[in-house]
C-alpha cells in the first residue's frame, strides 16, 4: 500500500510490485506491507478480506510473515539491462558477457563499456564494444573480449572482481554493478578441473536447511571456516523444495560467503517433488518448474563458488538419485 493505496501483492515465495504510478518526486511517501501468514494458499483471499481462519501446521513450517530480505529498489522505467550472465574462460582467455536487454522499443546500436576493478578498487581492465538490437520486450546480446593478466579465483585464493557494465543507445543509458570472479570449472570424464588443475572434490553437506537461523553471517562464516580447516573444499546446499510454504532461503548469502573464502558449492535449484507425482505435471506444471530453475540460475550463477548444481533429491529413495 502506498498511501493507502493498493499497488498490488506478491505471492509465495516472492516476487515485485512496480509502485511507480503511486509515488511521485519530492513528496513524502508512507509504504505499508499486509502480511498474510497461512500453510495453505487457498486461505490468503479469505485472509485478505479480513474473515478469520483456523490454520493446521502440517510438515515443516520454520518461519511465518517476512521470511527473507525485502529491497526498495530503482531503475530506468524504459530501456534497462536486465541481466548479466558472466562467463570467464580460462582456457580461451577471455571474458564473455550474455547481456539481456528489456523494453528496446528502436532498433539501433548500444555502446557498451565494462570497466573491471579488483579487490583493491583499483580499474584494471576497461573494454568496449557495440551491438546492433531490435526493438523487443527481451533479447540477448554477447560481448566477449580477449582478456590475458587476470588473477585467477582458485580455493582457497579467491580474488574477485566488480564488473560495471554501462550500456548507452537506442533508447538506453543504464548501468549495474555485479561482483565475480574469474575461474573455469570443467569435468573430463571422472576428473574435475578449476583452472586447468585436476582437483580432487571433499564434499560436505551444508545445514542450511535444518536451521532457521541460516541467514545469519556469523553462523553461515563459521561454518564455512569450520570445514575448511577439517579439509573439506566443496558444501553442498541440500536442494530441499524452497517453494513450500513457510521455508527460508539464504542461499545466496551462503554463496557470497563462500566466493570470499573460496570454498566450492553446489548449488541448489528448484526441486520437482511437488509437480512429479501429481496431475500437475503436465506441460503447465512442467514449464512452471522450468521458470523457477531459471530464474534461481540468474540469481546464483555469478556467484565463482557454485561450480554444481544439484536438485530433486531422495525422490525415489535409493542411492542412484543421489
Amino acid at each position: 500500500f502506498i498511501n493507502g493505496n493498493r499497488c498490488g501483492e506478491v505471492r509465495w515465495p516472492g516476487g515485485e510490485v512496480d509502485i511507480t504510478d503511486f509515488v511521485r518526486p519530492g513528496h513524502e511517501t508512507r509504504l505499508r506491507l499486509l502480511v498474510v501468514a497461512t500453510p495453505n494458499e487457498a486461505q490468503v483471499p479469505d485472509l485478505f478480506a479480513g474473515r478469520v481462519t483456523t490454520h493446521a501446521f502440517q510438515g515443516w513450517h520454520w518461519a511465518c510473515g517476512l521470511t527473507g530480505e525485502v529491497f526498495l529498489q530503482s531503475r530506468p522505467k524504459g530501456a534497462r539491462l536486465a541481466d548479466v550472465f558472466v562467463q570467464p574462460s580460462v582456457r580461451r582467455r577471455e571474458l564473455r558477457l550474455s547481456v539481456e536487454l528489456a523494453n528496446i522499443s528502436q532498433a539501433g546500436s548500444v555502446a557498451f563499456t565494462a570497466r573491471l576493478v579488483n579487490a583493491h578498487g583499483q580499474t584494471e581492465r576497461v573494454f568496449r564494444a557495440s551491438v546492433a538490437v531490435r526493438p523487443a520486450q527481451t533479447q540477448t546480446v554477447s560481448l566477449a573480449w580477449r582478456w590475458v593478466n587476470h588473477h585467477l579465483w582458485e580455493v582457497g585464493q579467491p580474488p574477485l572482481y566488480t564488473l560495471f557494465l554501462h550500456g548507452q543507445g537506442a533508447g538506453m543509458d543504464d548501468e549495474v554493478a555485479l561482483s565475480f570472479g574469474f575461474r573455469e570449472f570443467w569435468i573430463e570424464g571422472k576428473r574435475f578441473f578449476l583452472n586447468g588443475k585436476e582437483l580432487r572434490l571433499r564434499p560436505a553437506c551444508l545445514p542450511d536447511e535444518w536451521t532457521d537461523y541460516a541467514g545469519v553471517w556469523e553462523y553461515i562464516n563459521g561454518v564455512i571456516d569450520g570445514l575448511m580447516q577439517a579439509g573439506f573444499n566443496i558444501g553442498e546446499q541440500w536442494p530441499w523444495d524452497d517453494r513450500q510454504r513457510g521455508r527460508i532461503n539464504f542461499r545466496h548469502l551462503w554463496a557470497a560467503a563462500a566466493d570470499r573464502k573460496g570454498f566450492l558449492l553446489m548449488g541448489a535449484l528448484p526441486s520437482m517433488a511437488p509437480f512429479l507425482f501429481t496431475p500437475n505435471w503436465d506441460k503447465e506444471g512442467k514449464d512452471a518448474w522450468a521458470q523457477s530453475i531459471l530464474a534461481e540460475l540468474k540469481r546464483l550463477r555469478n556467484h565463482p563458488s557454485i561450480v554444481l548444481w544439484a536438485t530433486t533429491p531422495n525422490v525415489f529413495g535409493m542411492p542412484q538419485d543421489q
